[in-house]
């Protein structure tokens, strides 16, 4: 009976220790992703706050992507800011957090301890590209979290063939395809490699086994792009575009078209590609670098001789996904975020690749060394130093995230905006016009600039906030134009008459030197700095 109970404490304490390390990776992952959440929004944030703020059943008949904007909807009817406006992102992002460590859990197994699979959520908890994903009012954090658990659920039932882990499957399916339809290649990637492995992989079976099991991948196919479905019917169409962000209006549509024009189509290339895998390692150093790869690389090998079927799945998705977008042209350029669904097999890879080489050393020593204390001790020396180097490097780049956000402190100048304007004033934006390709796009007159909305955002937010009700109304005197190049800023002050114009610049070393020696020699009665953005008040008195 003693004997019982040692063991049943013996049980129970890392089970405890395991409460102990979630409820921490919880609190941190929380507390990072709520850190500056007021923030102000940028350009593709504000068009969130316009989409969600419409009736629900116009939210659904309007967007395939219509998942978030039901969320941001919810959370708009408790409070109209920004914190409640990325609340979904910040839940997303911890609960992704939280799902890696389960997913990396059930990897490396019961008995091999919690180290590893705190390191990878720990990695990605503080990972300055995720933190980013999670502090913005889109839906890339569902996309991630709807990657974690795609990969999951997909490897349990392709092992277990139980009906609750497809229903798992297909339900992460639906949520990844309800929040961005660039998903729709991965669920495709996915089933099809799930159909290759129940047709002819190990374990296939008789032919009546197989048949069965590729119907079951086919109805999971059908019942995953049920919320497209759905939407295309309340819409009366089929989608269009795989990339999600074209807006219905004119204004919207301009917004969302590629620097080089309307006519103007991207092509990804292989060097685009490893550029953007590359963008979800931190550190920017080539050394820092190398190192992380080697790590995912030994992470990678540790992967298919652990679970061969997780690596089999990831190794599709990275090769396979990309193959039509190298011969396609697309309307929407290319980011990262595009393929962000893989982001969260790095902090995987590198926790994994951290423990490989612990058990490589540990190898070493063994065959150098019979017996002896530092066979224990020394990999595990090497373990701590290689997670805790891998820590900081993430650790640097999440507070250079924090030191960077916001790029661009929108609020405060629409604040200042707000409280100096009078009737008929000029609000001029002054930037450099875009070089894409060796073409010059020049500044719009009409929309400023492609963030022009979100200044227009917040100062009808600081009018509106105002207990004069007649303040509100100066936002319609307001006239916009851009102030790009020398002669436009001459021709804005050489207006007859009197007038005044408030000058935006943003980012005051990118423009060419003519256009910041003459707004540096502009008679500005007032001059404001918030961070990323000049405001220049300038009194332009003109014969009639």
């Amino acid at each position: 009976m003693a004997r019982a109970t040692a063991d049943g404490a013996g049980r129970r304490f890392p089970r405890r220790r395991e409460i102990a390390g979630l409820a921490a990776l919880f609190v941190l992952s929380l507390v990072l992703r709520l850190y500056k959440l007021d923030a102000s929004f940028w350009n593709d944030e504000v068009l969130m706050q316009k989409g969600a703020s419409l009736p629900l059943m116009e939210i659904i008949s309007h967007r395939f992507n219509f998942l978030y904007y039901l969320l941001a909807h919810i959370c708009l009817n408790w409070a109209d800011n920004e914190v409640m406006l990325r609340l979904p992102s910040v839940v997303a992002g911890v609960l992704g957090v939280l799902a890696l460590y389960g997913l990396t859990r059930q990897i490396v197994g019961a008995r091999n301890g919690i180290a590893v699979p705190l390191l990878a959520s720990v990695l990605l908890s503080i990972s300055a590209y995720h933190l980013e994903r999670s502090q913005e009012a889109r839906f890339y954090a569902l996309v991630i979290l709807a990657s974690i658990l795609m990969t999951w659920t997909l490897w349990r039932a392709l092992e277990s063939r139980k009906w609750t882990a497809w229903a798992a499957f297909c339900l992460s399916a639906n949520l990844g395809v309800a929040s961005q339809l660039t998903v729709l290649p991965y669920v495709g990637v996915l089933l099809a490699a799930a159909g290759f492995r129940v047709a002819i992989g190990p374990g296939a079976g008789t032919a009546r086994r197989r048949l069965i099991g590729l119907a079951t991948v086919a109805l999971v196919g059908a019942l995953s792009v049920v919320p497209l479905c759905v939407s295309g019917i309340a819409q009366g169409k089929s989608p269009d575009a795989l990339i999600s962000g074209a807006e219905e209006s004119a204004d919207d549509a301009s917004i969302a078209q590629p620097p080089g024009g309307p006519d103007a189509s991207y092509r990804l290339t292989p060097l685009m590609y490893a550029r953007y895998l590359a963008s979800y390692l931190p550190g920017t150093s080539a050394g820092v670098r190398i190192f992380l790869t080697a790590l995912m690389l030994l992470g990678s090998a540790s992967l298919c001789k652990r679970t061969p079927t997780v690596a089999f799945l990831l190794i599709v998705q990275v090769l396979v996904v990309p193959l039509p977008f190298l011969f396609l042209h697309m309307e929407h350029w290319f980011n990262a975020r595009y393929f962000c669904s893989l982001m969260p097999f790095v902090p995987l890879l590198t926790a994994m690749g951290v423990q490989a080489a612990a058990d490589l050393f540990r190898r070493l020593l063994s065959h150098l060394h019979e017996q002896g204390p530092l066979i224990g001790l020394l990999p595990r020396v090497l373990l701590g130093l290689l997670a805790g180097a891998a820590s900081l490097i993430s650790c640097k780049d999440a507070a250079d995230h924090f030191r960077d956000f916001p790029e661009h402190d929108w609020k405060s100048m629409g604040k200042q905006v707000a409280s100096l304007l009078e009737p008929g004033d000029t609000l001029a934006f002054a930037r450099s016009p875009i070089v894409h390709r060796g073409r010059t796009t020049a500044v719009r007159e009409k929309g400023y600039d492609s963030r022009s909305n979100v200044l227009e955002f917040y100062i009808r937010r600081y009018l509106r906030d105002t207990d004069s009700g007649d303040r509100e109304k100066l936002f319609d005197t307001l006239r916009f134009t851009a102030a790009g190049s020398p002669d436009q800023i001459r021709a804005i002050t050489n207006q007859s008459g009197s007038h005044r114009v408030l000058f935006i610049s943003r980012s005051e070393e990118s423009l060419s030197k003519p256009v910041r020696r003459l707004l540096s020699g502009l008679p500005s009665s007032r001059t404001v700095y918030v961070k990323g953005l000049t405001l220049r008040l300038v009194e332009v008195r003109n014969a009639p």
